[in-house]
């Protein structure tokens, strides 16, 4: 539920004015590329654990793991991008 001004729920005060603090104001191109870095380095590691857990007894893990680090590469650059493209809306 988004509230305006006036409302009486107390959420957030500005000034005189009571309003929901949108999830925007938390996005800038740091944070977008920390949460696509960290989320990519949780791939990363779960990916190399299992391809060294696997090791030549499971090819079909290891197949599994090399997937885990290529969906880590795609959030690496997924932040990358989101990141850029706040800086260039924010005119940086």
């Amino acid at each position: 539920m988004i509230l305006g001004p006036g409302s009486d729920d107390g959420l957030i005060t500005r000034g005189e004015k009571r309003w929901v603090v949108p999830a925007d104001d938390y996005l800038d191109p740091r944070t977008a590329l920390f949460v696509g870095g960290f989320v990519a380095f949780l791939f990363w590691f779960a990916g190399g654990l299992a391809y060294v857990a696997a090791g030549e007894v499971l090819p079909t893990v290891r197949t599994f793991a090399l997937v885990f680090v290529g969906l880590g590469f795609v959030f690496f650059g997924g932040g990358a991008v989101v990141a850029l493209v706040l800086r260039w809306r924010a005119g940086d």
